[in-house]
């Protein structure tokens, strides 16, 4: 996370500037591939019943408990997959350019499942979706979104497609040979995030929360129409400071887009013109730091006006 929507404007911003090359080649060829690539890393958070294995991948991923990010697209471009590899990769690392710019706001103004005030920790997933949804609404309302915003149109032609299986087996798990698991994992993820349009599933969700507690957070990941009210949060600069240093920042929107684009253009050209084996340690997606810095996260202000709305 961010959700979707922001994601692939990145994405696409970061696309059209691609200069000739192997992965401007690929991404031509594959558009679908590479804006599910922008996403991809997301996609164990939909297994709804994940097992310990698949957390650990989420995780990892992610660069979280000092894991490196970077471990899996690694592998996989040492494979030497071609053009169905760079594509998806080249998409991943947008993705990894829109957290560690965006996450650490996120993070201060939501809260964190590890943090010590029970305040901050309660209903800190829930905050985080929800916030990252009027973001999503708000980035709608001013860009143009590929494919109109749904990942099903995009990962639609490669469902039974072993090579992408493949691809995302090596970047998930390290293992190719979960193909199979992988493309399950990549159609579930394309199916619920059709869902968020639906005020017929978020009513199902709504209603099912009610019983069943872990469901609750999930609310916060529907495109409501109460959300759609709030997003003029985003039309101004936010102050926050980053939640393990303390620093202060205060952006718009537009400026932290601007700032992962060429973040993401600045790691798509790691990919054309550096050997995967000299890469540097990916970062934590959720902090933007190395992995190696493992201070806990400290600095939260949930009450923070005008973004506490979206949940207060």
């Amino acid at each position: 996370m961010p959700k979707e929507v922001l994601h692939w404007v990145i994405a696409r911003m970061v696309g059209e500037g691609l200069p000739p090359g192997r992965v401007r080649k690929a991404v031509e060829a594959h558009p679908g591939l590479f804006f599910y690539g922008a996403v991809a890393p997301d996609s164990l958070f939909y297994v709804l019943s994940p097992s310990r294995e698949v957390r650990e991948a989420g995780r990892r991923v992610h660069g979280t408990a000092g894991v490196e990010s970077f471990a899996g697209l690694r592998r996989v471009v040492e494979g030497g997959a071609g053009e169905v590899a760079d594509a998806l990769v080249a998409g991943w690392l947008t993705h990894v350019a829109a957290d560690v710019v965006f996450h650490p706001m996120v993070f201060y103004l939501t809260g964190s499942r590890e943090a010590e005030d029970e305040r901050v920790r309660k209903g800190s997933t829930y905050r985080h979706y929800a916030l990252e949804t009027v973001l999503d609404l708000y980035v709608l309302d001013r860009w143009e979104v590929p494919w109109g915003g749904r990942l099903e149109r995009m990962v639609g032609p490669y469902g039974g497609d072993r090579r992408v299986g493949e691809v995302l087996g090596a970047a998930w798990f390290l293992d190719e040979g979960r193909a199979d698991e992988a493309g399950r994992v990549m159609r579930r993820h394309a199916l619920l995030q059709g869902l968020f349009f639906s005020k017929g599933a978020a009513f199902l969700v709504d209603a099912a929360g009610v019983v069943v507690p872990w469901l609750r957070s999930f609310r916060g990941l529907f495109y409501r129409e109460r959300f759609r009210w709030l997003r003029g949060v985003w039309r101004g600069p936010v102050a926050w400071r980053h939640p393990v240093t303390g620093e202060e920042r205060e952006a718009g929107v537009e400026e932290l887009m601007e700032e992962a684009v060429e973040k993401g253009r600045e790691l798509v050209r790691m990919l054309e013109e550096v050997p995967a084996r000299e890469w540097p340690v990916g970062p934590c997606l959720e902090t933007g730091l190395p992995v190696d810095d493992t201070r806990p996260m400290r600095y939260f202000d949930v009450e923070r006006e005008p973004v506490c709305s979206i949940w207060s």
